[in-house]
C-alpha cells in the first residue's frame, strides 16, 4: 500500500514541480533576456508536466518499495531522470509548443529539432544531473517529512 502513497506524491510533486520549475525558469530566462512580458508560459509547461510527473510517479513507487537507497543509485536515478526530462522537453515538448503557438508544423524543421533535441540533452547533463539530484533529494525528503513511506 506504501507504493500507491508513493505514486499518488509523485503525482501531486510532478505537477507542483513542474509549475515551480517552469514560472522559474521563465522568470530567470525573463531577467536575463531583458524582461518578460508573461509570468506564464503554458507550452513550455505542457512539455515540462509530462516527463516530471511520470518521473516522480515511478521514483515515488520505487522509493517506497526501496527504503534505502545509495548515494551511487541516486546519482544513477538523477542521470536517468535528467536525461529523459531534457530529452522529452527539448523534442516532443518542442515538437507540441511549436504546433500550439503556430497551429500547425508545416514550417517547423521536425528533424533539426529532434537531432539537436539529442545533442542538447546530452550537453547539458554536467548541469541538469546535480539539480536532479537535489530535486530527487528533497522529493525524498518530502515523503519522509509526511509519512508517505511508513
Amino acid at each position: 500500500m506504501a507504493y500507491v502513497k508513493g505514486s499518488i506524491a509523485g503525482l501531486i510533486f510532478g505537477v507542483i514541480g513542474s509549475m515551480m520549475g517552469c514560472l522559474l525558469f521563465v522568470a530567470i530566462a525573463g531577467t536575463y533576456a531583458g524582461g518578460s512580458t508573461s509570468v506564464w508560459d503554458t507550452p513550455f509547461y505542457l512539455s515540462l508536466v509530462v516527463p516530471f510527473t511520470l518521473s516522480f510517479v515511478i521514483l515515488g513507487n520505487y522509493t517506497a518499495r526501496h527504503r534505502k537507497i545509495s548515494s551511487k543509485k541516486l546519482w544513477v536515478i538523477s542521470l536517468i531522470i535528467a536525461f529523459t526530462v531534457t530529452l522529452y522537453t527539448g523534442t516532443i515538448g518542442a515538437i507540441f509548443g511549436e504546433y500550439i503557438i503556430h497551429g500547425d508544423l508545416q514550417t517547423t524543421n521536425v528533424q533539426g529539432i529532434i537531432e539537436w533535441g539529442f545533442v542538447f540533452s546530452f550537453l547539458s547533463l554536467p548541469v541538469t544531473i546535480p539539480v536532479s539530484r537535489l530535486v530527487i533529494q528533497f522529493f525524498i525528503l518530502v515523503l519522509e517529512e509526511y509519512k508517505v513511506l511508513d
